[in-house]
């Protein structure tokens, strides 16, 4: 007959000393390996959304000045009269945030392919101010047989127009300081033919009289400009673009700054901002400048003093024009950050963040650096940096 012998306190003891141990560590190891899989998954995330940032922006800049860059001389820096309904678009009102100090910062708005407003957005950061058609045809001005009636513009042919088409109607500066110029919307009923010189004027975007220049005010030197059409889904746009607040600034009363980019379209009335990226905290634009039309980039420029500052490129003169025209190239940068709020390193007690972070650092003066406040530094940035050409001003005959 055998005995039956169990476990001894001891023994026992000894044994759930030694599971406690294992499962420690592996508790120990399953918290690391998922802190570091949420961080690789937040920095997948804004990797992902500064790859759509850089893109959206991208597209935005080349296309801007599409449909009157070609005639710059007449609409670079005119004075934009335009209207939705019976309600004029400038100057502009009062915009919600990040665009509250837009209209401060921009004064009277003229037309241009691109500026940049230094510090304009509700956190600081720069707001870009992108204006772009959408025309078909070649995107060949017109010119005017006779001056305009109230209602109808006199050209030397109308085949290339259509119904609802957008047009920028401008007059020839003659080497002066470029003239107002009015945003009018052919009619829905008209039709164009190899013999029909007048377009009828109307619907939402018909403007007879601006608060700076009526129809009958241009001259026979006149020039039109299709923009895109109004109800085919191709509308021009004149968007402005700039970093606003999201839900982080809330959820971590420690982190004041914010974190969302949107787009508002000014040619939209009573249009409310859109949001297109999620995280971005900074947005920070230089001018790439050929000064003496080679065809060369010849230096970044500071769109914050100087005369590439706004007021200067905006102050209707021949000489902002031709600036303008000067504008090659935007050099963007970005700071993109996280939304996954982390605990310092465990071994040094440092925070996953530096203390600042910096872009343009190859630009001596013109180098921007951000400094991270202690609860910032608890998530983890991007800096992303690119230079975008500006393909209609790249093709101007200098």
């Amino acid at each position: 007959m055998t005995t039956s012998r169990g476990f001894t306190l001891i023994e026992l003891m000894v044994a759930i000393v030694i599971g406690l141990i294992v499962t420690l560590a592996t508790t120990t190891m399953l918290a690391d390996a998922e802190g570091r899989r949420r961080t690789q998954a937040s920095m997948a995330g804004v990797d992902q959304s500064s790859q759509f940032t850089t893109r959206a922006l991208d597209e935005q800049l080349r296309n801007a000045g599409s449909g009157f860059s070609q005639s710059w001389a007449n609409t670079f820096g005119c004075k934009l009269n335009a209207a939705v309904g019976s309600t004029q678009l400038f100057p502009l009102p009062s915009l919600p945030a990040p665009f509250a100090g837009v209209p401060a910062a921009i004064g009277t708005f003229r037309l241009a392919p691109v500026v940049i407003l230094k510090g304009a957005a509700q956190t600081g950061s720069d707001v870009l101010v992108i204006a772009a058609g959408a025309a078909g045809f070649g995107e060949l001005p017109i010119s005017f047989g006779n001056v305009p009636t109230t209602s109808a513009l006199n050209l030397v042919g109308t085949t290339t127009l259509q119904a609802n088409d957008l047009l920028l109607v401008a007059d020839q500066a003659s080497g002066g300081a470029p003239l107002p110029c009015l945003l009018e919307q052919v009619s829905a009923s008209f039709a164009s033919g190899p013999t029909v010189t007048q377009a009828t004027l109307a619907g939402d975007y018909f403007l007879s009289s601006g608060s700076d220049r009526a129809l009958t005010d241009y001259s026979a030197d006149g020039l039109v400009l299709p923009l895109g059409n109004a109800v085919n889904g191709n509308p021009p746009s004149i968007s402005l673009i700039g970093v606003g607040a999201n839900n982080l600034a809330a959820s971590n009363p420690a982190s004041t700054t914010g974190s969302m980019l949107y787009s508002l379209n000014l040619l939209a009335a009573g249009a409310a901002p859109v949001a297109l990226a999620d995280g971005v905290i900074e947005l920070h634009a230089l001018y790439g400048v050929d000064s003496d039309g080679d065809g060369t980039l010849d230096s970044w420029q500071d769109p914050g003093s100087g005369s590439y500052a706004a007021a200067a490129l905006l102050d209707g003169s021949a000489a902002s024009a031709q600036r303008l025209m000067r504008i090659k190239a935007i050099r963007l940068g970005m700071i993109v950050r996280t939304s996954l709020l982390e605990k310092p390193d465990a071994q040094s007690g440092q925070p996953v963040s530096p203390a600042s972070l910096s872009m343009f650092a190859d630009l001596g003066t013109l180098a921007y650096t951000r400094s991270l406040a202690s609860a910032e530094r608890n998530y983890r940035y991007r800096v992303v940096e690119t230079t975008i050409p500006l393909r209609n001003l790249l093709l101007i005959a200098n």
